[in-house]
């Protein structure tokens, strides 16, 4: 087990605020975290837990396709794409070597809501996510 990132809480580039899930991308070995209250993900090299970006950048954006609104559910898929759910109806989709959006759906019947989990599986191509409400 290994410990990413400063420790320190905050809004700095190597600090997190409220960290709410991890993926590792399968190719690069990096480690994506949602920040969830500084609403992006900060990426850590998997081998010796330096921190090497964050994206998209700075401030919540519940509309703009490539920004979030406190991401909360993080997956990787084998091509090293982070898959990423955040508090509004859209799966977005980015590159996770730069953090380049690639692709939003907004049509798969997620609710707005901060309770969420997602899984790919490389084996079968499916993706799962646990949608649940604000209730």
């Amino acid at each position: 087990m290994r410990s990413i990132g400063s420790g320190k809480r905050g809004h700095g580039p190597d600090e997190l605020e409220n960290p709410a899930d991890v993926a590792v991308l399968p190719l690069s070995g990096l480690v994506a975290v949602a920040d969830r209250d500084n609403h992006r993900v900060c990426l850590y090299d998997g081998e010796t837990g330096r921190f090497v970006r964050c994206f998209p950048g700075e401030g919540r954006d519940p509309i703009t396709d490539g920004l979030f609104d406190g991401p909360v559910a993080l997956a990787a898929d084998g091509a090293d794409h982070l898959l990423v759910l955040d508090g509004t109806p859209r799966l977005q989709v980015f590159d996770g070597a730069d953090g380049t959006h690639l692709l939003t759906r907004s049509d798969l019947g997620i609710e707005p809501s901060s309770y969420k989990g997602i899984e790919w599986d490389g084996l079968l191509g499916r993706l799962a996510i646990a949608n649940g409400g604000n209730a």
